[in-house]
């Protein structure tokens, strides 16, 4: 499971940067079609694979054609200029995320318990193909031609992206530094929490599917409830808010480690709720924090770390 995930995390590293200059020149709605297609091919593969070699290379293989949301914020930040109103987008679509986190895992445990087998990436592969279709009707073009960057102009290479995006943005460093940490942990727990989970409070598949799903609902109240009063008090003080909210992140998982019991992890996410508005308050920042630079760092970094924490996992 780890060096399937390394390996998924080092394809999308690879990709991220690609598909958002690929969309930068032909447009951004191509670019979600062909990640929607994608998505399709790779959840079909993997519901009629007939073991784990063949799971795994479908998918690491699609990560090719995962953004990893990067192709995503820039349509938000095509059409919202920064500032509240940018921080305001971006915590809708953090609403939309955090509506499928609970949707998703409520549905796929149940299927697992009722069904089993390959029923969840059956219904994942439905679920893409209506995806792709709705975007190939209802889904505008956020980026005209008269923006767009030469056809001829090179794509952004990985590393290069990274390093010019902090060369240009010298307050960006400490938040990639610490993102990339974070990652780093995230990797690891990530691989692990659904067997800690049955291992530590003897849960199921379903009763994981319902953690997941509240952890999906901490990610809707955060950003409809929390976020307005949280925009209000950070005007100003953005980078504070931001190293808090990592802090806070920290010390939630310190949390999840001494839970006695599975009632003390739903009271830990429940504290924790405001640091899922950490995002949309760095977008809101002046113009050096707009959000395809802060994002374009934290998307780029993230994946390489997660594959060195996957390695260090595995190992």
């Amino acid at each position: 499971m780890g060096l399937i995930s390394a390996l998924r995390s080092f394809t999308e590293f690879t990709a991220a940067p690609l598909l958002a200059s690929w969309s930068d020149r032909i447009g951004r709605r191509r670019v979600i079609l062909a990640s929607a297609l994608a998505f399709t091919l790779e959840a079909t593969l993997m519901a009629v694979s007939s073991g784990l070699v063949m799971m795994g290379a479908a998918h690491v293989t699609f990560g090719l054609f995962a953004s990893g949301g990067a192709v995503e914020t820039s349509c938000i930040a095509d059409t919202t200029p920064a500032g509240p109103k940018r921080a305001v987008a971006v915590g809708r679509f953090f609403t939309v995320i955090g509506a499928a986190l609970v949707l998703g895992p409520a549905l796929g445990g149940a299927l697992l318990a009722r069904v089993g087998g390959a029923a969840p990436f059956a219904c994942a592969a439905s679920l893409g193909l209506a995806a792709l279709i709705a975007t190939a009707v209802a889904l505008p073009e956020y980026l005209p031609p008269s923006k767009r960057a030469p056809k001829g102009s090179a794509p952004m290479l990985p590393a290069a992206g990274v390093f010019l995006l902090l060369s240009r943005t010298p307050p960006l460093r400490w938040y990639a530094a610490a993102s990339g940490l974070f990652s780093l942990g995230m990797a690891l727990y990530g691989t692990v929490n659904v067997l800690w989970l049955k291992e530590a409070f003897g849960w199921d598949g379903q009763d994981v599917g319902h953690f997941l799903s509240a952890v999906g609902a901490a990610v809707i109240t955060s950003q409809v409830l929390v976020l307005p009063g949280v925009l209000r008090i950070s005007k100003g003080r953005e980078s504070l808010v931001v190293q808090g909210a990592m802090m806070v992140h920290a010390f939630k998982f310190i949390g999840y480690a001494w839970a006695p019991s599975g009632k003390w992890v739903y009271l830990v996410l429940a504290l924790s709720t405001p640091t899922f508005c950490a995002a949309p308050v760095l977008s809101s920042c002046r113009p050096q924090f707009a959000l395809g630079l802060a994002l374009g760092v934290s998307k780029i970094m993230r994946p390489c770390l997660a594959s060195l924490g996957l390695a260090v996992k595995s190992y």
